[in-house]
Parts: structure tokens; C-alpha cells; sequence
């Protein structure tokens, strides 16, 4: 660490990097320090610096496939964190290489492109536990008030549950900026919000239900870029239940999310 401050790199630099990770290291400048940006281009490394102000200045930029290997060839030296939030084909790289540094890493979700890629890593940084620095994946609805509070209910309950329902509906806009990127616009993946905004929603139902996804069953629709869902059945802990997840162009307004959990009825003793 540069002193009492950790010094943080950010791989991206792109709307997340712009709105999420450079005002919150700006909030904490007590905290932390921004060391480094890694993009593909100059240009968008400039953007982000820019709301910086003179704070810019000192961050060293590394952009382009020559600017990869060099700030790889030296980011133990010149950062203790690196926060990874890149299109969600590359995610899965660049976790690979920053885990192989030993150091913390925060990586935008999901975990990577595929279920096989996640697993991957996941089990190639728990066999590196504790030597190796934290990962953690940037997904914040477990940490919703709604979300903790249904937790403390059903997780505290002498009955845990045996089934649940899932049902997120999202209003989606064609014209809004996260639809509008290449990535999103022309992907390189199944999935489209989805697998980018439904991964909240797994999420939720592991913190609610106390426990991991055992099993998922389910049918991907896609109508378009910005009109997508995802139904069927899955396990989370010892609970089976059922999911519906829809982003899409609706006729009015639209934010509903509604979960439905059914406790056992057994006999305490069955």
C-alpha cells in the first residue's frame, strides 16, 4: 500500500468505470487511490480522467494490447486492488490474469460469459485461498434492505422452505445507454440483460433462501437486443422452485419484482 491508502487500478473505462468506480474512489479519497486505467483506447481513459480534474494527472494510462502486457508486467508495484469492469466476453480474462497477480480483485458481474468459465475461476481462486488476494463480484441486491430483511425472516424461521416462485419483470428502453453499446448491440453472447441485469435476481434468491443454486432448468427467449427473458425451474439450498424473468419493451411503465416463498408444512419430527 502507497501509506495508509490502498491504491487501486481500474481495467475499463467505460459507463460503469465513468459513473460507479470513479465517483466512489472519489468519495473515498481517504481511502483510496487511483493509480492506473487499463481500456482498449486512449480516448475513453481521457474521458474518465477528465472527472478527475486535476487528480488525473497522476494515474498512468495503459491502453491497447502493448499497454495490456505493460501494466500487467507491472501492477503489483503500482496497485493493491484492481477493479475489473469490462464487456462480459472479456471478464472472464482478465479475472484469470489479475487473479494470477495475488492481488484484490472486484470484478463487475457475472462472474464470465459461460457457467463453465465461472466455475473455473471460481475453483481456481478457492485453491489459491488464502494465499491469494480477495475476489468479490460486484452485485449489490443481497445488500437491499427488502432483501436482508426477507433473509432475517426466512432464515430465522424453525421451518426452512421448501419451495419459492421468482417473477422480475424490468421495463427496458431501446434507446437507453446500456443498450446502445457495440457490446450490447452486437454481442458476442447469449444472454443480453439477462444474464447481465437477471444475475441480481440469483443473487437474491441464494441470500433469501440461505444457500447456493443447486440445479437450473430453464428456456432463453430473445426477441431483441433490448427485449429478452428467461423461465423455468431451479434449486437453491434444499428448496425447489420456479423462475420468470423479463426484460422487455412493455406498454406502460414497469418495475415488479415479487417472490414467493412456502415454508414446510412437515411434521417437525418427519
Amino acid at each position: 500500500m502507497s501509506g495508509s491508502l490502498v491504491r487501486v487500478a481500474i481495467i475499463g473505462a467505460g459507463i460503469f468505470a465513468r459513473e460507479t468506480h470513479i465517483p466512489n474512489v472519489q468519495a473515498n479519497k481517504h481511502r483510496v487511490k487511483l493509480t492506473a486505467i487499463l481500456s482498449r483506447s486512449q480516448e475513453p481513459i481521457d474521458e474518465a480522467l477528465s472527472l478527475l480534474g486535476d487528480e488525473g494527472h497522476g494515474v498512468r494510462k495503459f491502453f491497447g494490447s502493448d499497454g495490456e502486457d505493460k501494466f500487467f508486467a507491472c501492477a503489483r508495484d503500482i496497485c493493491d486492488a484492481v477493479v475489473i469492469a469490462v464487456p462480459i466476453p472479456l471478464l472472464g480474462k482478465y479475472i484469470d490474469r489479475c487473479l494470477a497477480l495475488n492481488i484484490h480483485v472486484l470484478s463487475e458481474k457475472p462472474v464470465a460469459a459461460t457457467s463453465a468459465e465461472a466455475v473455473r475461476l471460481i475453483a481456481t481462486y478457492r485453491q489459491n485461498v488464502p494465499r491469494s488476494g480477495l475476489w468479490c463480484v460486484a452485485e449489490n441486491y443481497r445488500f437491499e434492505p427488502a432483501v436482508t430483511f426477507a433473509s432475517g425472516i426466512v432464515r430465522t424461521h424453525p421451518k426452512a422452505p421448501k419451495s419459492f416462485a421468482l417473477m422480475a419483470l424490468r421495463q427496458q428502453s431501446p434507446t437507453s445507454k446500456y443498450a446502445v453499446t457495440t457490446w450490447r448491440a452486437q454481442p458476442e453472447y447469449k444472454g443480453s440483460f439477462v444474464l447481465d441485469g437477471g444475475i441480481h435476481f440469483v443473487a437474491l434468491l441464494r441470500a433469501v433462501m440461505g444457500g447456493d443454486v443447486q440445479h437450473v432448468r430453464g428456456t432463453y427467449d430473445e426477441r431483441s437486443v433490448c427485449e429478452v427473458g428467461a423461465y423455468g425451474a431451479c434449486s437453491v439450498a434444499d428448496a425447489t422452485g420456479t423462475f420468470f424473468i423479463r426484460y422487455g419493451v412493455f406498454p406502460s411503465p414497469v418495475c415488479k419484482l415479487d417472490v414467493y416463498v412456502t415454508r414446510s408444512f412437515c411434521p417437525p419430527n418427519a
